[in-house]
């Protein structure tokens, strides 16, 4: 199956009607299955009349098509129509963005996203789609790929810290076999980047073809071939944060607060414990509480791992992972700044390759530190886990609190079936 995902750059020059000239060209000379554009391509009042410019432009290109559509209530969605389906082909359908949308799913009658979940079926595929953010919430990714995902195509409305979206897309592509796509708009006016990516388990793919370029003001289309994926090695330099904190320590000496006793393979403290979970614990520092988690590197593996663990409000949760033999160090790596990113912890991997710790900003920007002394400090922003993740303000930067359980259950209900 082949995919062409394409980049629209909106300057002053753009028109709808000259990118699909522009595409229509490529369909002449490429064999294409599936066009896809990114967030918030196309805006429309209601779903009814969005289902039907996808039709018409499906019916145009004679291809399968897939958009970021806005609609006038607020809500993004992702819809996608097949002009000519084969037997047990999927013909329409569309995804509804979860989170940073003046209206998203949860603000749906459950009628209205009962099948949003389903994948698309094309050339023998199961392709599933995820909006912008919605890639940073674990059981939204887990809900999909539980239904089944050979292909997650991910669309992103543009101008991104670049740097953050790697970070998101590389980790996931560790926890899964699907190939990950990534299409996103440009606007020139903008400072931060846009781009074209594409992973699979950690390795960037690069396209069969390709055309435009969003850094010289021209639409880009790249073309990826599923059954002739094309790797490109990266740089693997780790960059670690030159910042030193002592308002929370982690080490393997006595020195720390918490430390790791090698002996007896287990966590040791010097402060007081507040309360004792089977694997974990909490401790009182300076007012703090600060709740303790010691795992197993498959545990790192598991995205919804963090959500079966203990916990309580306001307290700072930091997950210990640990493992006595050595590991691939850029898989354990770009796995822990998922974790970090998507559950608003701190983490420390103990390897017999690789001591270090890991947290995010307030922008989710990921703070990797070495230790030094054998000790780790964290300055206990940003840790307050899960619960944090929720708005309990401003719906437009995340999901908002009241449907933390709502989101809970994309996991709990679909394991209750």
């Amino acid at each position: 199956m082949k995919i062409l995902m394409v980049q629209p750059v909106y300057d002053a020059k753009f028109t709808l009607r000259s990118l699909i000239a522009k595409i229509e060209r490529i369909l002449i000379q490429q064999e294409v299955d599936l066009v896809v554009f990114p967030e918030s391509f196309y805006q429309s009042a209601t779903r009814n009349a969005a289902m039907k410019f996808m039709k018409k432009m499906a019916e145009r290109l004679q291809v399968a098509v897939m958009s970021g559509v806005s609609l006038a209530d607020g809500s993004e969605w992702a819809f996608y129509y097949n002009p000519k389906p084969q037997l047990n082909e999927t013909t329409q359908t569309a995804f509804l963005k979860h989170s940073t949308a003046a209206k998203i799913a949860f603000d749906y009658d459950m009628a209205i996203r009962a099948d949003i979940y389903d994948p698309i079926y094309l050339q023998g595929h199961r392709i599933q789609s995820i909006i912008s953010h919605d890639l940073f919430f674990p059981l939204v990714v887990n809900r999909l790929e539980q239904e089944g995902m050979d292909l997650l195509i991910h669309l992103t409305e543009g101008n991104v810290r670049m740097s953050k979206w790697h970070n998101i897309l590389k980790g996931r592509s560790y926890e899964t076999d699907a190939l990950i796509l990534c299409t996103m708009g440009h606007d020139p006016n903008q400072t931060q980047t846009s781009d074209i990516i594409a992973y699979r388990k950690g390795v960037r793919i690069i396209p069969e073809y390709m055309t435009g370029d969003s850094y010289d003001h021209e639409d880009a289309c790249h073309l990826f071939d599923m059954s002739c994926l094309e790797y490109i090695p990266e740089a693997t330099d780790v960059f670690y944060s030159t910042k030193r904190y002592e308002q929370f320590t982690f080490g393997k000496d006595e020195k720390a607060d918490v430390y790791f006793d090698s002996r007896r393979k287990r966590l040791k403290t010097t402060l007081t414990k507040v309360q004792e979970y089977d694997n974990s614990f909490i401790v009182e520092k300076n007012g703090e509480h600060i709740h303790i988690h010691f795992a197993t590197y498959d545990s790192l593996k598991k995205r919804i791992y963090v959500y079966d663990q203990p916990s309580q409000i306001n307290e700072h949760q930091v997950i210990v992972y640990f493992v006595n033999k050595e590991v691939n160090e850029e898989e354990a790596i770009a796995l822990l700044k998922l974790r970090v990113i998507e559950n608003r912890i701190a983490a420390i991997l103990i390897t017999k390759n690789l001591f270090l710790g890991a947290k995010t900003t307030r922008y989710k920007n990921i703070q990797l530190f070495k230790p030094e002394n054998a000790i780790v400090g964290f300055d206990l922003a940003f840790m307050h886990g899960i619960d944090s993740v929720f708005q309990r303000t401003n719906r437009k930067l995340g999901i908002p609190y009241k449907y933390k359980q709502a989101y809970i259950a994309l996991h709990k209900d679909y394991n209750t079936q």
